[in-house]
């Protein structure tokens, strides 16, 4: 039945044809070494080369008397040579051959499933970044808890997945040794240099010590690793079933066309991938611990291991090839549903919030118990009345005396779940990431609020009044301030295909031509242009300066100091597309969230911000 889960590569791999053809692998690789010490002459090792080979049937045929496979292998290979066969095995004992051939055989094994691994990190990778400040509930106990990101979700199986292929590569190293050391590990018959040339034709590691074969313990370590890849399928599929759930719907498998889901109810969409991958990972477990039982053998062996890896070997690195294929398949094709992420977050009424009012009331010098305790009756009359747990909260006297209206909108910001999701990211994604981009990012933060950041009562060029100024300049033109903003930026646009990067004057200058020298210097060059307000008064006459570096088409990216309602940016935005160019994003140094994301979301354009105010102060802080 495993060859149901055979992919062709894994299959031709575990065939009886390639099992022999190991075992005369390392036969001649032995012959090899022995005629580089001398002990096979020229004209011997010459015809060996030649006609060393076999006829399957033979093998089983002779097998079938002496019932036993290696000897009925070597006695069909020595009548395929003729006289120099005499030199085929010299010294050697049938482990030496099979211990050393399976060797070969798992570490061959373990190359094909690394690019499974390789194809399913890179789409959960993909959708991390995809769906990167996707707002969901995350639940615990299956009961609605605080909100993450789909994208963190992703990040997160990406992360154990890593590890998963990073434990696999440590016992693929630990597999990949052979043994030709004789009866019982002594090399009496045998020369230690003749194991190391061998070995080293194999490409394979010589094992320092080892009794008639190599010890379990190896082999429990690559079956290990593999089960606990399984592990990391089945808690994804998991995952993924309940989010398939009716009731949830917030991703869906592939549905093929033709396909059906029940044969009664001709409705049904069901989660058949995931199912299927949580049930092979069992098998996959249940392998790992024979090879563990595998570990104790008598004295220097016995064969009750043997018939163990004749299912074990084939059938985990088949079903493990298998299923990281398959799961990659599943998420490739994977329906995520946005609107049902977004009408699930508030199904409880927004009781999610609960921590951030409990907190908030503690800060403001409440007691823990009894503001926990006016919190939870809060949250059980929103069960009981179906009425949201912010309007309850802000109708709340006590709550009223204790926090401010202007507080309790703050506590309700979704936003702030999300607040150090790029943080996280940079920890996980590291290899992307430059050296140090959390320590950069807090040294930002320590700049702009050291010379951008004012708290007070200001007006805005918008006429708006607010708490707080934010004079981006200050710091642009800082020399490590405006390398900061500058690395920054091209770590966010890492990827983007874009030609240059430009911005409305005069918020813009600085950032564009530190953005521009940086990416010289990295060797990825993108060159620049300014926004004018006005359009130059003489000569071209144009709103865009720089434009000799640039062709019509070519895709940039917008930047920007600040963003409140996005007028300026929109405007920046508007112009360039009059000039004949593609905007590929938009970006900022401060989003203060006053409308200009939403403004911006409107026009086609996604705004990416270094910070916002909260995340300012935290990174600041931290």
């Amino acid at each position: 039945m495993i060859e149901r889960y055979a992919r062709p590569e894994m299959l031709d791999l575990w065939s009886q044809e390639n099992k022999f053809r190991a075992w005369l692998e390392v036969e001649l690789a032995v012959c090899e070494a022995w005629h580089k010490l001398g002990a096979i002459d020229a004209s011997n090792i010459e015809v060996i080369r030649a006609k060393a080979d076999f006829d399957i049937d033979r093998i089983l045929e002779i097998e079938e008397e002496t019932r036993h496979d290696v000897i009925a292998f070597l006695t069909a290979v020595e009548e395929k040579v003729g006289d120099p066969a005499r030199f085929i095995h010299l010294g050697c004992t049938s482990s030496d051959i099979v211990d050393t051939a399976n060797g070969l055989l798992l570490f061959r094994a373990g190359k094909i499933i690394l690019k499974g691994f390789d194809r399913v990190l890179a789409v959960l990778r993909r959708l991390a970044e995809e769906y990167k400040g996707r707002l969901i509930m995350g639940r615990t106990h299956g009961v609605h808890a605080e909100p993450t990101s789909f994208g963190l979700k992703m990040a997160g199986f990406y992360a154990e997945f890593d590890r998963h292929a990073a434990r696999f590569r440590e016992a693929l190293e630990g597999i990949r040794y052979g043994k030709i050391s004789g009866a019982v590990g002594t090399y009496a018959h045998l020369d230690p240099a003749m194991e190391t040339a061998a070995c080293e034709i194999l490409g394979l590691k010589v094992d320092p010590i080892s009794t008639q074969i190599i010890q379990r313990d190896r082999h429990a370590a690559y079956f290990t690793t593999l089960a606990l890849a399984a592990g990391g399928i089945e808690r994804l599929c998991t995952e993924l079933r309940h989010l398939q759930r009716t009731e949830v719907l917030e991703v869906e498998e592939g549905f093929a066309k033709g396909q059906k889901g029940s044969s009664a109810m001709p409705h049904k969409k069901n989660p058949i991938s995931a199912e299927n991958l949580c049930g092979l990972a069992r098998l996959v477990r249940s392998n790992a611990l024979a090879s563990m039982e595998n570990m104790a053998l008598w004295h220097e062996r016995d064969i009750s291991h043997s018939s163990v890896e004749r299912v074990i070997m084939p059938d985990s690195t088949t079903l493990a090839d298998y299923m990281l294929n398959r799961l990659a398949g599943l998420l490739e094709k994977l329906r995520v549903l946005p609107e049902n992420m977004e009408r699930n977050l508030m199904g409880s009424q927004g009781l999610f919030f609960s921590q951030r009012v409990l907190l908030a009331l503690i800060e403001a010098g409440l007691g823990r118990q009894e503001a926990y305790g006016l919190v939870q009756r809060i949250a059980m009359r929103c069960w009981e009345g179906k009425k949201t747990f912010k309007s309850l909260v802000v109708a709340d006297a006590a709550i009223k005396k204790l926090l401010s209206l202007k507080k309790l909108e703050e506590l309700f910001d979704l936003d702030y779940y999300l607040r150090f999701e790029s943080l996280i990211y940079s920890r996980v994604f590291v290899d992307t990431a430059p050296a140090g981009l959390y320590e950069a990012k807090q040294r930002l933060a320590k700049l702009l609020v050291e010379k951008s950041y004012s708290e007070g009562e200001f007006i805005l060029t918008s006429g708006k009044k607010t708490d707080y100024y934010f004079d981006c300049k200050q710091t642009a033109l800082n020399a490590e301030g405006g390398e900061l903003i500058a690395r920054l930026f091209l770590e966010m646009l890492r990827g983007a295909p874009i030609k240059g990067v430009g911005g409305m004057t005069l918020g813009a200058d600085p950032l564009v031509s530190a953005v521009s020298v940086l990416s010289q210097l990295a060797g990825t060059p993108l060159p620049a242009f300014i926004v004018r307000k006005k359009p130059k008064g003489h000569g071209t006459d144009q709103f865009l300066e720089g434009l000799a570096n640039f062709r019509p088409g070519d895709a940039v990216a917008m930047l920007e100091d600040v963003v409140t309602t996005g007028g300026t940016l929109l405007t920046a935005c508007e112009r360039v597309k009059d000039a004949g160019f593609t905007i590929a994003g938009v970006y900022c140094v401060l989003d203060r969230e006053e409308g200009g994301r939403q403004n911006l979301a409107k026009a086609g354009y996604k705004l990416e911000a270094i910070f916002t105010r909260r995340e300012l102060l935290d990174y600041a802080r931290s």
